[in-house]
């Protein structure tokens, strides 16, 4: 089930978010270096700042634990979209991104940019985003900049 995020989620939350950066090998190929630069910002304590100044909802399963979590600025960028490994490729990424459209449709937003981790866009495509930009770090891609235009 899909609802607002709470601030008292946020520690659940951040599990989410450990569980699902650690899953994504293809980003970072298991470097601890890369891992504790991606982890470094995503404390409770920030985690709180950015849910207070952007939307964002969680996915509960049937036991009311926190599987899924998305945050996404009011202009329509997505900013944080995890799903525990466990539950992935189960259709609750799909109806995340589905709330964050209807949740814009009714700001007359017109579209939902995000940068695509390497491991994400394929998902992302199966939304409907189109590729519009390779990012770049000392000249390797690490993410990918998709949009998708809302109607």
């Amino acid at each position: 089930m899909i609802e607002p995020a709470q601030i008292q989620d946020c520690a659940d939350i951040i599990y989410v978010i450990q569980k699902s950066i650690l899953s994504c090998v293809l980003d970072h190929q298991n470097n601890t270096q890369i891992i504790a630069d991606w982890l470094a910002n995503k404390t409770v304590e920030q985690l709180s700042s950015w849910m207070q100044h952007n939307p964002s909802y969680v996915y509960r399963d049937q036991q009311q634990r926190i599987i899924a979590f998305i945050l996404f600025s009011k202009q329509g960028d997505i900013l944080l979209n995890y799903v525990l490994p466990e539950g992935q490729h189960q259709g609750i990424g799909s109806q995340l991104i589905a709330q964050v459209r209807y949740h814009l449709q009714q700001l007359s937003i017109t579209q939902i940019c995000v940068e695509s981790t390497l491991t994400a866009a394929p998902f992302y495509q199966k939304q409907g985003f189109i590729h519009v930009a390779n990012l770049y770090d000392n000249h390797e891609i690490y993410a990918y900049k998709m949009v998708q235009f809302i109607y």
